[in-house]
């Protein structure tokens, strides 16, 4: 398939402007609260549920020697349980459920 050149450089024009336009998009609007973000990790080998997990629920629950590391951050995450598949059991496969 051949692509005209003249097509190729204002498409390779677009595509460079696009971060620079997003980036302007704050100073044009106005302040909005930055965008929430969601990680996953999935570790089904690599991690002691006893020391990441805490005993307690709720917000100030005892932190765990895993999540001690992370104490200053303690008010922008949540730490959820209970989310693994009942059909997987705990092996290499378990990667396939999450």
């Amino acid at each position: 398939m051949f692509l005209p050149r003249r097509t190729f450089l204002r498409a390779a024009g677009v595509s460079l402007a696009l971060p620079w336009l997003e980036a302007s998009a704050p100073a044009r609007g106005p302040a909005a609260s930055p965008p929430r973000r969601m990680v996953c990790i999935c570790t089904p080998l690599s991690l002691h549920p006893a020391n990441f997990f805490p005993e307690k629920g709720g917000k100030d629950y005892a932190l765990t020697p895993y999540l001690e590391v992370l104490k200053d951050y303690r008010n922008d995450f949540t730490v959820m349980t209970g989310l693994a598949h009942p059909e997987i059991d705990n092996s290499h496969d378990s990667i396939f459920s999450f």
